[in-house]
């Protein structure tokens, strides 16, 4: 497993609409990381983004705390906020509906986890390349997907860019479409949230060239944004993007004092005993870390739980420091 930490910043911009129904959040210390795009029209559109970026890092964490893996704790959070998005649209009455595209990220263990509704996309890239990493949930894709026509024809005919699968859709057991996808970053790599006020204004190359022009996420976030309202985007325009910088794990700072720092993340992981986290932040400091976002995580709020990447982390360097 490669020893790496996330940084994440985003950007949001109304662009030429009457009103942003865009929204991002990011939880820094589990990382958790989400974009929505609000359908509907202004207020309703705005209300099923904010409610989307608001329940979904809490219930993913919460989901995370138990036994279940990332993909479930994620697509039990994707299903709750579902419902929550069609219970606003029953209250709007009068036959208005509103809803909303959403991706989310979360980090767990070395590997991170995207999981998605609608056309918001995530790209994964390094220095000379990118890969997408979602499918859009609409019926050109659709189409596509099972051979009734080629992606020229598609675009020929014209056909409408409709979702058929989103935050506030009729969730239907029976479409096997894939929502969710993992991946394990190495250091140094890079991860775009974006609507598509942003992704429809990307050309090949514009990934790794802002990863080279603009290493901080803040400022790549910014030029990507800034690139698709350049280019004409007359969209609101949303993007995080996540860096996911090396860490050098010492294996001083695990022989120090005996292995205190090694035997103190083994019993909070064995006896899932989360609280201990701040205890190993003074040994690994004592030990002469130097780390500060691993040692930030580990006396922060949390929440920790199974798959705490700083556990993981010197869990893992432990084991192979015994090899």
């Amino acid at each position: 497993m490669s020893a790496f930490v996330i940084r994440a910043a985003g950007r949001t911009e109304q662009g030429l609409r009457d009103s942003n129904e865009d929204r991002f959040a990011i939880d820094p210390d589990r990382p958790i990381l989400v974009v929505a795009d609000g359908m509907g029209g202004q207020e309703v559109g705005e209300r099923a983004a904010e409610l989307a970026v608001e329940m979904l890092p809490r219930l993913i964490a919460a989901g995370l705390d138990g036994p279940g893996q990332p993909e479930q704790a994620v697509d039990q959070a994707l299903r709750q906020a579902n419902g929550a998005v069609l219970a606003l649209s029953q209250q709007l009455g009068m036959g208005r509906r509103c809803g909303a595209a959403v991706i989310v990220a979360i980090r767990w263990a070395g590997r991170v986890c995207v999981g998605w509704l609608g056309d918001c996309r995530g790209y994964h890239f390094s220095g000379h390349w990118s890969h997408r990493l979602t499918e859009d949930h609409d019926v050109r894709t659709a189409l596509v997907r099972t051979g009734t026509f080629t992606r020229e024809q598609a675009e020929r005919e014209r056909i409408r860019n409709v979702l058929y699968r989103h935050l506030g859709c009729e969730w239907s057991e029976g479409v096997g479409d894939e929502t969710c996808r993992s991946f394990p970053p190495q250091p140094g790599d890079r991860l775009l949230l974006a609507t598509d006020g942003v992704w429809r204004f990307l050309q090949e190359g514009d990934l790794p060239e802002a990863r080279l022009r603009y290493p901080e996420p803040q400022a790549c976030a910014d030029h990507l944004v800034d690139l698709a309202l350049s280019r004409g985007s007359r969209d609101n325009a949303t993007c995080i993007v996540a860096a996911f910088d090396p860490v050098r794990i010492d294996r001083d700072w695990l022989t120090w004092n005996g292995g205190t720092v090694a035997r103190l993340a083994r019993a909070a992981r064995e006896d899932r005993d989360f609280g201990r986290l701040p205890v190993l932040a003074d040994a690994l400091e004592e030990a002469g870390c130097t780390e500060r976002a691993v040692l930030d995580h580990c006396r922060g709020p949390g929440p920790h739980g199974p798959g705490c990447w700083a556990l993981d982390l010197f869990l893992e360097a432990a084991a192979s420091s015994r090899r």
